[in-house]
């Protein structure tokens, strides 16, 4: 049987990483800081997270300075 991770949504996403809401996380993931994965056409997309790959972006590549810009 396969493991699947699901995916969260902003909410979640923020909560974990310690934001104070769901439009920095997006808005992180529109600008590339974070890891994130649209869904949809067209100019509005629904922004999906896997809470592994947000750990792994603190734990390797996330920069502190980063973090305190929220």
């Amino acid at each position: 049987m396969i493991d699947v991770e699901y995916f969260v949504d902003a909410d979640k996403a923020a909560e974990f990483l310690g934001l104070d809401n769901r439009r920095t996380a997006v808005r992180w993931a529109r600008t590339g800081i974070i890891p994130g994965h649209p869904l949809g056409a067209g100019k509005r997309k629904i922004w999906r997270f896997r809470l592994s790959e947000l750990a792994s972006w603190v734990l390797n590549s996330g920069n502190p300075s980063v973090l305190s810009r929220r």
